[in-house]
Parts: structure tokens; C-alpha cells; sequence
């Protein structure tokens, strides 16, 4: 009798984080790899247009998305995703408080608003849930 591995129940995702801090980006991909509900393949991209362009050549299912990128903010970059992309989520992450983000209206159907101090693996994985394209 064949010994079989059970099948990982962890749905795949390709997932962009926009991150321009090196180390910032460090602790998302380490938080990432603990999510228990999904396998995250995440591709990092420093910028807007670095961002812009890989959404152009590949398909990702979630963003991850850091509000201020150097002096801008990515308020314009997440209007603009809609026609790039309407089947995408967004997780915003970021240092401003909860009130900053419902006045800027962070937090939609398709975009999650979560700080940056609570993106822990639970947190990240239900904020990614939440906003999640369903399976075709």
C-alpha cells in the first residue's frame, strides 16, 4: 500500500506587494510565508510604475499594497487598478491610523485597509480573504 501525501488545502495566490522599504518588505514576505490559508507566490516591486508594469505582464489575484511610497501616496495608484485589473484585491498596509483610512475611504469591497502593526499571519490572511477574487 502507497503512502500518499494529503493535498495542501492552501488555495495559491500570486500575490505584488508595492514596497519601497527594504526592511518593511522583509517582514510582509516573512508574515506571508506563516499564512495558513493561502500559498503566497508574492513578486516585490519598488514603485507605482514598477508596479503598473508588472500588473501589465502578469496576472496577480491580491496586491499588497504600501500607502506611502517615498512622498506619494497610492491613492491615485489604487483608482487606476480598477481598469488595470477588476478582479484584483488590494490590501493597503501602512502606518496611518484607521480614522486617516476611512477618511481617505481605504477600505472598499475590493481593498482592505490593515496597519502595518497589526499584519500579523491571522491578520494578513483575513484582510487577503476578505478581498480575495473568487476561484473561476
Amino acid at each position: 500500500m502507497a503512502h500518499c501525501e494529503p493535498q495542501s488545502s492552501r488555495r495559491f495566490l500570486n500575490v505584488l506587494l508595492v514596497e519601497d522599504d527594504d526592511i518593511d518588505a522583509r517582514i510582509i514576505g516573512l508574515v506571508a510565508d506563516l499564512v495558513e490559508n493561502f500559498e503566497l507566490g508574492v513578486t516585490r516591486v519598488n514603485s507605482l510604475v514598477e508596479a503598473k508594469s508588472a500588473i501589465k505582464t502578469t496576472k496577480y489575484d491580491i496586491c499588497l499594497l504600501d500607502f506611502w511610497l517615498g512622498r506619494e501616496s497610492s491613492l491615485r495608484f489604487l483608482s487606476a487598478l480598477e481598469e488595470m485589473d477588476e478582479r484584483m484585491g488590494t490590501v493597503v498596509l501602512s502606518n496611518i491610523s484607521p480614522q486617516e483610512a476611512t477618511n481617505f475611504r481605504l477600505a472598499t469591497r475590493r481593498n482592505f485597509f490593515l496597519p502595518k502593526a497589526e499584519c500579523t499571519p491571522d491578520q494578513l490572511s483575513s484582510a487577503i480573504g476578505a478581498v480575495a477574487p473568487l476561484d473561476p
